[in-house]
């Protein structure tokens, strides 16, 4: 009993319940459900799983950092109420079906508010915001903006040359069948010969096919 004490202070001097079991249920919380919604969409027939990863992972250190300054009772019952405001607003689109109109863009924003929500009455946004509305950030902003929008195709194109493609393959396939002579029709052994005959070569065998040509000659 002294050694299983003595092994449970021992973890949690090293962080068990301060660090360790609130990243582990927050990654694996957030993890689950966006593998389960799949609101990044799909990629061959899976979910991303790097995207939802990587935001597991964020969400997991955050909720970390608000856990060691406000405790962990505390931080659980608003996380708590984040999962299940996620969960019932994927549960709503699923059942609705915006969910295939959703992009990831509005997701990401979505959360991005979720989160400023849930945090806004121990974090001063000020700051954030003066920075955001900032000259330079806004040019920044501008630019990549644009040239995400110089680069990036629209659907459309893409769409009609897809078209355009399956349609020279089409003709290719006309041209090759017009190109192709036609076969003439095989038609079986003594087509040709008439019935009677046909009976009697049936009926004959082979040596007495040459007795009767050798009869034939000598008369």
């Amino acid at each position: 009993m002294v050694f299983f004490e003595d092994a449970i202070k021992l973890l949690v001097r090293i962080g068990l319940l301060d660090v360790i079991l609130p990243f582990i249920l927050a990654f694996v919380l957030v993890f689950a459900l966006l593998q389960k919604s799949r609101v990044f969409g799909e990629e061959n027939g899976q979910p991303k799983t790097r995207i939802n990863i990587t935001i597991a992972l964020v969400v997991g250190l955050l909720f970390v950092n608000f856990v060691r300054i406000f405790g962990f009772i505390s931080w659980f019952l608003y996380f708590a109420v984040f999962i299940v405001a996620i969960f019932c607003i994927v549960l709503l689109t699923s059942l609705v079906g915006i969910k295939s109109k959703l992009t990831t863009f509005t997701l990401i924003v979505a959360f991005i508010a979720v989160i400023v929500i849930a945090t806004q009455k121990y974090i001063d946004y000020s700051v954030l915001w003066k920075f955001v509305i900032h000259p330079a950030t806004l040019v920044i902003i501008a630019a990549g903006a644009l040239a995400v929008y110089i680069v990036k195709e629209p659907k459309i194109k893409k769409k009609e040359e897809k078209k355009k493609k399956e349609e020279k393959k089409e003709e290719k396939k006309e041209k090759k069948k017009g190109e192709e002579p036609e076969l003439e029709k095989l038609q079986p052994r003594g087509h040709g010969i008439p019935r009677q005959a046909r009976t009697v070569e049936e009926l004959l065998g082979p040596g007495e096919e040459e007795r009767l040509g050798e009869n034939e000659e000598e008369f």
